[in-house]
């Protein structure tokens, strides 16, 4: 398998956000397998699940909502 493209860092506090608080137990260990240094951020958008994705989604879809800028 390649390395993992680097993620900037808006991407990974999504994944953060998307795999703490509320989440999923299993979004909940990606998240520690991340502090833990198991895995990356990079290595997890690699393949993400459909929960993920519609979490992250719904992240960035909530910081371009408030963005200074963003479409009233």
């Amino acid at each position: 398998m390649s390395p993992a493209e680097p993620l900037d860092a808006g991407l990974r506090e999504s994944l953060a956000a998307a795999c703490a608080g509320d989440a999923p137990v299993e979004l909940q260990a990606l998240a520690a397998e991340v502090r833990e240094g198991r895995t990356s951020w990079e290595q997890v958008w690699e393949r993400p699940g459909p929960v993920l994705l519609g979490r992250v989604l719904g992240d960035v879809a909530r910081r371009w909502a408030t963005a200074p800028g963003a479409a009233p």
